[in-house]
Parts: structure tokens; sequence; C-alpha cells
């Protein structure tokens, strides 16, 4: 099954999640060699690794290809989901499901939102920022209009590949979630907050999962955090009804 079915299914009960790769990568010699290794890319090439050398030059170059050919123009409100599924597309799933079981109603209420604002039932766009090495699994949500535009992270962090796409933000309302809070939606704030002098950027917390540690009691923050050296959190926050509200607002497109 496609990702959307497989965490549909997810929300029923199903636990066996065994997602299908997106056609046009499935040949692809660079991610058949990288193929759900996330572990052993991190080891050879780390965090953040731009898909700058080696086999990632091309796939990379493939994954951009596929993003443009899917491209819509955004609106002046912009929800930024950071590898938004990023949890089933880890270890982190096993995680929950062996070690924390008590985050799984946490779990279930993120994915349940996430499924939501992904409906389009409101007046935003969607913009996904994603690691090359999960979009063949969430590059078909793409093609079926889920996310308006693509941009490129490092492998294992939320800062963009080229900073410079970001300008193309400036002076929207940006809303922002994903996974994890402390870590690639921290990178991800941190890099917006830099290039974007005086555009509005809100957290949206109920949309944003810590990494599901030991130490965590829920997988959800008051607050998204820049860091884990972050004491005080981001102060610009929203709560997700005042995204879904956005319904009829006359933003025009740009």
């Amino acid at each position: 099954m496609s990702l959307l079915e497989e965490v549909n299914a997810f929300q029923k009960g199903t636990r066996d999640l065994n997602f299908e790769v997106n056609p046009l990568f499935k040949k692809d010699k660079c991610f058949q060699k990288w193929e759900m290794n996330l572990e052993v890319m991190i080891h050879f090439y780390g965090a953040h690794y731009a898909f700058d050398r080696d086999e990632g030059t091309h796939f990379l170059s493939e994954c951009k290809r596929h993003a443009r050919e899917n491209v819509k123009n955004l609106k002046s409100d912009v929800l930024i989901l950071v590898h938004p599924f990023y949890v089933y597309l880890s270890p982190a799933l096993s995680t929950i499901i062996e070690e924390r079981p008590e985050l799984l109603p946490d779990l279930k209420v993120y994915t349940q939102r996430l499924l939501d604002v992904l409906e389009r039932k409101s007046d935003y766009s969607v913009l996904l920022l994603e690691s090359p090495f999960f979009y063949p699994y969430t590059s078909e949500l793409v093609e079926q209009g889920r996310f308006d535009q693509v941009l490129f992270t490092r492998l294992s962090r939320g800062e963009l590949i080229q900073p410079g796409q970001l300008t193309s933000l400036k002076g929207k309302n940006l809303y922002l979630g994903g996974c994890y809070n402390f870590c690639c939606v921290g990178n991800a704030l941190t890099q917006m907050e830099d290039t974007l002098k005086g555009t509005k950027i809100y957290g949206v917390p109920e949309l944003t999962l810590n990494y599901p540690s030991s130490e965590i009691q829920s997988l959800f923050s008051q607050k998204i955090f820049r860091s884990i050296k972050d004491n005080e959190g981001y102060p610009k926050n929203k709560k997700l009804d005042d995204l879904m509200k956005l319904r009829n607002s006359p933003h025009p497109q740009s």
C-alpha cells in the first residue's frame, strides 16, 4: 500500500507497515543501494550530508525533477511540514511500539491531525521539507496534491540544502511543524529566522513531535524548541485551530 494508506491502516490498529516506493524511484541505483538504511547513510556521510557527492548528486537531481513537475503556487498562508512522516519511516516507530507503548495515543493524535491538514479543507498551502532519502516514499503524496511544493533538506537535519530557496517565502505567514522538535524542526526554524527577516513565522506545537526518547513523557511540547540547548522555546506559536480557520481568507495566490 501507499504511505498514506498504510498510515491510515495504522490508525485503525494495523502494526505491520510495509510502505511501497514510488515506482519512479524503484529502479534508481542510488535508492536501491540506500533503501531504508538511514543508519548506514549517517555512518558513512553524516547527518549534514547534502547529496552533493557519490551517487547522491544524481539522486537529488531526480528528486528535484519530480518535485518541479508537481509544483503549485503558494498562497499567503503556508504550512511548512519538516519530515512529517519521519516517525513512520525510521526506527522511531518500533521504539514507540516496543519500548514506549504509552506514547502510542500521542502518535495517533499527531497522525490524525496530519491527515486532517493534508485534506486541504482550509485556505493555506502546504510546503514539504523533505530529505531526499525519504522522498521516494512521500513523493506520491506530492503527486496527489497533498503538498504544493517541496524543498529538500540535508540527510537527517532540517536545514535546506539550498538555503536561498527560502527567499520565495518572504512576506508570507508561515506555520511550522513536523518531526522532530529540538532537532530537524528547530534546525529549519533557525535557518528561516536567519534568512527571512521580518517574515511572520509561527510554530504549531500540535503538529510537532518530540523524539520518543526514554526521558520524555509526551510526544508533544507546548512550544517549538530550536535545539536541546534552547531553554526558553520559540515564543511565537499558533493553535492548530487558528490554521484550520483560514478556510475563507481573502489571500490571493502568489
